[in-house]
């Protein structure tokens, strides 16, 4: 199944983010009735009650982050994205410091080995 036929983790923030925009439209329209302007409100404390907070979550920014569609484009704000690239960045750090000093080196003997120039390869033609 291809990913555009379902809603990805980091397509989440995206919906959000655009669902906002389209809400701030009816809101902040002055000829609009006010029982839209209402409906419209309503809606956004909705949203921002379950969607808010999704560039704070670890996962879900990390998730946005490493999404070659989206990448930095997936976020409210430049300030989210690089937040989370630094975030990310020392999450991998701490990885490789970690796996460096957990593994045990083994040494293995060395040997010198002298080859002769001539190639068998000739020798058969």
């Amino acid at each position: 199944m291809s990913a555009e036929n379902v809603v990805t983790i980091s397509k989440q923030n995206l919906f959000y983010l655009f669902l906002l925009e389209h809400l701030r439209k009816f809101i902040f329209d002055i000829n609009m009735h006010r029982d839209i302007i209402s409906m419209a409100a309503e809606i956004k404390a909705t949203l921002d009650k379950y969607f808010k907070n999704i560039e704070e979550n670890y996962v879900q920014s990390q998730a946005i982050l490493l999404d070659p569609r989206f990448k930095k484009y997936g976020f409210s704000s430049n300030n989210k994205f690089e937040t989370c690239k630094v975030s990310l960045g020392r999450k991998l750090q701490e990885i490789n410091v970690q796996n460096m000093s957990n593994e045990p080196v083994e040494e293995l003997p060395t040997t010198s080995t002298v080859q002769s120039s001539t190639s068998t390869y000739l020798e058969t033609v």
